[in-house]
C-alpha cells in the first residue's frame, strides 16, 4: 500500500501476523504530515518500521493513541459519529466512546484519547474493560451516518457517555505532573530575583570601598594640591553616586519584587492546563456465538 492515493515514493507492506507496518521501494522515507509542536507546524518523516507491540524498538515507531504517527493518523482520518459492531465472544451488549481530550496549558498542546463505555443494564465500563472489548476478534460492523475527518468533529448533540469523561480528575491528575517543574521554574525566578537585589548591594558597597580608597589616598598626599583636588573631585563624585543609590535602593528592590510578582503569576496563568474534549465516535457493540 502507498502512504496516499498520490505518493507513489514509497510503499509500505503491512504484516497482519507481526503487527507491523514497513517501508519499502524508496529512496528518503517521505513526509507523511506536519504536526503542532505548540509553537509551530513540524513535518514528521516516516520510520522505517512501526509496530503495535509494547516492546517494539524503535520506540518512536510504536504505534499507539498518544504517539505522534498515531495522532497523526487520527487527525487525517475520516469516520462516522457512530456505529455498530459485532465481536466475538459472549459479552453484554454496551456502547463504548471514544474521546480526545485536548490539553493546553505550559506554552504546549497534547491530546489524550480516553474510552468510556456502559452496557445495557447500565454497567458503566472501565477504560481496561473497554479496550479488552474492542480487542475481541470482529464479525462485522458499520457506520451510521455521514463521515467526517477528525479535525471537523465537534461535540454535537450531548450524549449519555458524556458525563462519563471525568475531566476534573484528568486535569488534576496532570497538573501534578507539572507542579515540581513549575516550582523548579518559579524558584529560579526568585533566586534571579535576588540575585538582582544583591547585585545592587554589591554595587553600593564598592562604591563605599572606592570612596574611602580615595578618602585615604588623598590623605596621604601632602605636597600635590592639585593630586589631592583631583582625589576629592572623585570621592565627591562616587559619594554622590552612594548617596543616590542608598536613597533609591529600597525602591529598586520593591520594584523588583512586583516584578517578580508580575512574572509568577502570568508564569502561573500560562502553565494552568485547560481541557477541550471531542467526541470521535460512539459504537454500540454485541457479542455473537
Amino acid at each position: 500500500m502507498r502512504y496516499n492515493e498520490t505518493n507513489t515514493d514509497c510503499v509500505f507492506v503491512i504484516d497482519e501476523e507481526t503487527k507491523t507496518v514497513t517501508a519499502t521501494q524508496y529512496e528518503q522515507l517521505p513526509v507523511l504530515f506536519y504536526y503542532w509542536t505548540g509553537s509551530w507546524k513540524r513535518p514528521y518523516r516516516s520510520q522505517k518500521q512501526y509496530g503495535m507491540g509494547g516492546g517494539f524498538r524503535p520506540r518512536a515507531g510504536q504505534i499507539t493513541f498518544s504517539s505522534i504517527i498515531g495522532q497523526g493518523v487520527l487527525h487525517k482520518i475520516e469516520c462516522a459519529n457512530a456505529g455498530t459492531m459485532t465481536v466475538e465472544g459472549d459479552i453484554e451488549s454496551c456502547q463504548i466512546g471514544l474521546y480526545s481530550i485536548t490539553l493546553t496549558g505550559g506554552g504546549s498542546r497534547r491530546k489524550i484519547p480516553v474510552l468510556c463505555g456502559i452496557t445495557g443494564s447500565g454497567r458503566v465500563l472501565s477504560e481496561d474493560e473497554c479496550k479488552a472489548i474492542l480487542a475481541l476478534p470482529m464479525r462485522d460492523c458499520t457506520e451510521d451516518g455521514p463521515r467526517s475527518p477528525h479535525w471537523l468533529k465537534g461535540r454535537g448533540a450531548p450524549h449519555e457517555l458524556d458525563k462519563l469523561v471525568l475531566v476534573g480528575a484528568l486535569l488534576d491528575r496532570e497538573t501534578e505532573k507539572l507542579s515540581p517543574a513549575q516550582a523548579v521554574e518559579m524558584e529560579r525566578m526568585k533566586l534571579r530575583c535576588n540575585g538582582q537585589k544583591a547585585a545592587l548591594v554589591r554595587k553600593l558597597d564598592g562604591l563605599e570601598v572606592q570612596v574611602r580608597t580615595l578618602e585615604a589616598e588623598r590623605e596621604s598626599v601632602t605636597g600635590d594640591r592639585l593630586r589631592r583636588l583631583s582625589l576629592e573631585k572623585q570621592a565627591t563624585k562616587l559619594r554622590r553616586e552612594l548617596m543616590k543609590g542608598r536613597e533609591s535602593q529600597f525602591f529598586d528592590a520593591m520594584r523588583l519584587d512586583l516584578e517578580l510578582d508580575e512574572q509568577v503569576r502570568k508564569f502561573a496563568e500560562q502553565e494552568k492546563l485547560t481541557a477541550r474534549v471531542t467526541r470521535e465516535f460512539v459504537i454500540a457493540v454485541k457479542g455473537g456465538d
